[in-house]
């Protein structure tokens, strides 16, 4: 069939005009790594555990912190802290946490187990921090938390940085606990409670072991004033040291993302410290006590 060229003009070439380009597409909301595109798509056809662009989540987070307490012989004493952490993210690798714990264990000293009454633990936390930071390539990744400052019995101003409280009179002092005594009650065995105030200042400092676990070191420093008690052997005064050498963190993910463990058993969307403390012993490691430590 012969088409006459000007009719073709006429009638054909406008309707190329008039359609609408396609549009550009939006690359702002495009992942900016292939790398990180390619290994989420091994992900999910392997299973594999992928490093994500983010840490962005929620992670169990189980510190283990050494003192030397010296009552004629030094002994060790250990901090076995399991915290629920809710991390967020910002784009420049600045880190806001939210720290719950959920079991607090405080080794036996000579003989006598201590114990944190859950309304204790309950008028300390949830505990937010600011200031961390996570840099690095995807192999090699670091992370530091910012300053954990963990205050019993007391109401500061400035919790970090505030002198401490050193006699009973302190207009500070806040029956945190409620139970009507001063300051919090911390159970020494069955023999006796004492009525005190302390604060313990932390940070972690780590490195990525796995995709979705990081290991590390704590520094951290402690004071504590006992202001009264129910029997005399709670009023024993004795010395401490920090013993920053024997102590240690790990943290694992624990939301599902990037092939981690998902402890979100309830499947509710949000995981609670009853979901988790089952699983401590199966993630992590336990330090054992070593009085020798204490002996340099």
């Amino acid at each position: 069939m012969n088409i006459n060229p000007l009719l073709y003009m006429i009638l054909i070439v406008p309707l190329f005009y008039a359609c609408d380009a396609p549009p550009a597409p939006d690359t702002s909301k495009q992942i900016p790594n292939q790398q990180i595109q390619e290994e989420q798509m091994i992900q999910i056809m392997t299973g594999e555990k992928i490093y994500l662009p983010t840490i962005t989540g929620t992670w169990l987070h189980y510190s283990q912190t050494s003192t030397c307490v010296d009552l004629g012989r030094s002994i060790e004493q250990l901090n076995r802290t399991l915290y629920l952490v809710e991390t967020t993210q910002q784009d420049h690798g600045v880190l806001s946490e939210k720290w719950q714990a959920c079991q607090i264990e405080l080794s036996p000293i000579i003989g006598i187990q201590a114990k944190i009454p859950p309304s204790l633990q309950a008028s300390v936390y949830p505990v937010n921090t600011e200031q961390g930071l996570v840099i690095g390539k995807l192999d090699h990744i670091k992370y530091q938390s910012g300053p954990l400052v963990e205050l019993w019995g007391a109401n500061f101003e400035h919790p970090m940085s505030d002198p401490f409280v050193i006699s009973s009179d302190d207009p500070r002092i806040e029956d945190k606990d409620m139970d009507g005594n001063i300051g919090v009650t911390l159970e020494i065995g069955s023999a006796c409670k004492a009525y005190m105030v302390q604060r313990n200042i932390s940070f972690a400092q780590g490195i990525f072991v796995e995709e979705d676990r990081i290991k590390g070191d704590i520094l951290a420093t402690s004071e504590q004033t006992i202001l009264d008690a129910s029997a005399p052997l709670c009023k024993t005064k004795y010395s401490t040291r920090d013993q920053p050498e024997r102590s240690i963190f790990e943290r694992v993910r624990i939301d599902g993302q990037g092939g981690s463990v998902n402890l979100d058993l309830d499947g509710n969307g949000k995981i609670k410290c009853e979901e988790v403390i089952e699983a401590k012993d199966q993630l992590f490691d336990r330090l054992a006590l070593n009085d020798e430590s204490c002996s340099n």
